[in-house]
C-alpha cells in the first residue's frame, strides 16, 4: 500500500459512516466548509528503518511499518428542536461531537474491523473528541468537532529501475540483473603489448 492509496481507502471508509456528509482531504482547494462536511487531513508519514523484504514474481518488495496521525474535522448542521411548536421557532442543538464520537464506536463494529484488515490498515482514536464550535459573525454558530487518529499500515516499494537483463525490445542484451557480463568472448588478439613485473 502507498499512501495515496491508504488516502483512498480512509475516504471510503469515511464516506461509508458519514453517507450524507460531504467528505473532503484538507488540502483540496474549496471554499469554507458547509455543513455537513467532514474534512480530512493526513500527517506527516513515519516509516520504519528496517523493512522486511520479500521477492515476488523476480522482484524485489520492501515493506515498511509505517503509521501516521489523522486529522479530521466535522462541520455539523446541528439537530433541530421546536422550542415553541405553536410559534414555529426553530432552535438547533449542537450534535458535532456526538457525530465524531459515533464514527469512535463505528471503528469497533465487527463489520468495520473486517473492512480495515481487508484494507490493511487500523485507525485508532488518539485523544479525546473536542468541541470546537466558534460563532461566526457574533450570531451564527458553526457547530464543529475534531478528533485525532493513529494509522497504522503497511507502505509497500517496489524498486521501480529494478533491471531484468532485456532491452526495450525484448532482446538479450547478456548483462544480468548485477550488471556483470555472463559471457565474454575474445575475438582479437593482440601480441603489441605484453606485461612487464615492475
Amino acid at each position: 500500500m502507498t499512501a495515496q492509496q491508504l488516502k483512498s481507502s480512509l475516504h471510503l471508509l469515511f464516506r461509508r459512516h458519514f453517507d450524507i456528509y460531504t467528505v473532503r482531504w484538507a488540502n483540496h482547494k474549496y471554499v469554507k466548509p458547509i455543513p455537513p462536511s467532514v474534512i480530512l487531513k493526513l500527517g506527516s508519514v513515519t516509516m520504519s528503518s528496517h523493512p522486511s523484504v520479500q521477492v515476488i514474481d523476480g522482484a524485489t518488495v520492501k515493506s515498511y511499518p509505517s503509521w501516521s496521525i489523522l486529522e479530521v474535522n466535522l462541520y455539523s448542521p446541528g439537530v433541530p428542536e421546536e422550542e415553541n411548536p405553536g410559534a414555529g421557532v426553530v432552535q438547533y442543538q449542537n450534535s458535532a461531537c456526538d457525530e465524531l464520537a459515533g464514527f469512535c464506536i463505528f471503528l469497533d463494529y465487527p463489520s468495520t474491523e473486517a473492512l480495515l484488515f481487508e484494507q490493511e490498515f487500523s485507525l485508532l482514536p488518539e485523544g479525546p473528541v473536542r468541541d470546537i464550535t466558534a460563532i461566526l459573525d457574533g450570531i451564527e454558530p458553526e457547530f464543529r468537532a475534531m478528533a485525532e487518529f493513529r494509522v497504522d499500515f503497511v507502505m509497500t516499494i517496489t524498486d521501480p529501475y529494478a533491471f531484468d537483463g532485456t532491452e526495450p525490445d525484448g532482446s538479450e542484451n547478456g548483462i544480468d540483473a548485477t550488471g556483470w557480463f555472463e559471457d565474454v568472448e575474445i575475438t582479437n588478439r593482440s601480441d603489441d603489448s605484453t606485461w612487464e613485473t615492475p
